[in-house]
């Protein structure tokens, strides 16, 4: 997450495997629009229950962290 905290990028999509509640304030710290957890792995509940209160957006994917970067990359060049 530290790497987050530095981007210049605002407007973006959080993609990570994390699922703590420290993920979200991250996300919400740098302005992401949306986290995409990969890896099938599901929110823990106080991360849950932060995001509907801050209405922050959380998806989940079964595709690696790496094939979802792929997907992803792959979409914006269509």
């Amino acid at each position: 997450m530290s790497d987050v905290l530095v981007t210049e990028l605002e407007d973006f999509l959080l993609v990570t495997s994390l699922t703590s509640e420290q993920v979200l304030r991250t996300a919400d710290i740098v302005d992401a629009r949306a986290i995409l957890i990969t890896n099938g792995k599901q929110p823990q509940e106080r991360m849950r229950s932060l995001a509907q209160h801050q209405t922050m957006p959380i998806m989940v994917t079964p595709l690696t962290t790496f094939d979802t970067c792929r997907a992803l990359a792959d979409c914006k060049k269509q």
